[in-house]
């Protein structure tokens, strides 16, 4: 038996308006035609900040980008159903080949497992036409249950903003993957051999390779990586 000799009421932190609207059970939405519209939103790609200032201006509520990023992490969750990495490729392959234009590439090693896929729209085949002169190559790993490798190719528009122009999920870092993705996309793109400039992250490597699949083009670090290099070496 627990028998209570005291007891104190008094709060141990700091009582505020300003801790109650900011405590996390006061800053979460729940309304659904809000949840509804901020999903339509995260789809058009909309900034988090935007999210915020909508979210704060509706509801009056403390909001932090914080919870935007956990809500669009939910809310992308329940739009895949839980599937698996393979099955939700699966069905971006479907989507691809059910419209026109699109182009979508399997390359497979001797045990017929995929070792590289190559997937590029409509649209960005003509972004790339408009803007073919210089192209950047954009490398981001482990992102998937399967680990694969994501290698994208990108231009810049007329706004000077970043637009996707081929997306490729590679097996590994080799030379063959890296071959199959700069194949597919100079089969699906006749106006490469008027890219003049290719740009590439350090952490990718296979410079050499990219000069010799690109003859005549000047191929150079990107410059974050420049500035990088030259500081470590100051240092």
């Amino acid at each position: 038996m627990v028998h209570i000799t005291g007891f104190d009421v008094r709060h141990n932190h700091s009582v505020s308006k300003a801790v109650y609207a900011n405590h996390v059970s006061n800053r979460r939405v729940k309304n659904p035609s809000i949840l509804a519209f901020v999903d339509e939103l995260q789809a058009a790609r909309s900034k988090p900040k935007l999210f915020m200032q909508y979210l704060r201006k509706k509801t009056g509520k403390k909001v932090a980008l914080r919870d935007v990023h956990n809500m669009v992490a939910r809310m992308k969750e329940k739009r895949r159903g839980g599937a698996t990495a393979e099955e939700r490729l699966e069905m971006v392959l479907r989507g691809i080949f059910e419209c026109r234009g699109n182009r979508a590439t399997v390359y497979v090693d001797d045990d017929k497992t995929a070792q590289t896929i190559t997937l590029q729209t409509r649209q960005m085949r003509r972004l790339f036409k408009a803007f073919a002169e210089v192209l950047l190559v954009d490398a981001t790993y482990n992102t998937n249950d399967s680990r694969y490798k994501l290698f994208s190719f990108m231009v810049n528009d007329v706004y000077e903003h970043g637009q996707y122009v081929q997306h490729s999920l590679m097996e590994n870092e080799s030379a063959e993957c890296l071959s199959d993705a700069i194949s597919s996309f100079k089969f699906n793109n006749p106006s490469w051999d008027q890219v003049k400039v290719i740009v590439f992250d350090k952490g990718m490597g296979k410079m050499a390779l990219l000069e010799s699949k690109f003859p005549g083009v000047k191929v150079s670090l990107s410059p974050e990586e420049v500035h990088s290099n030259r500081d470590g070496r100051e240092r």
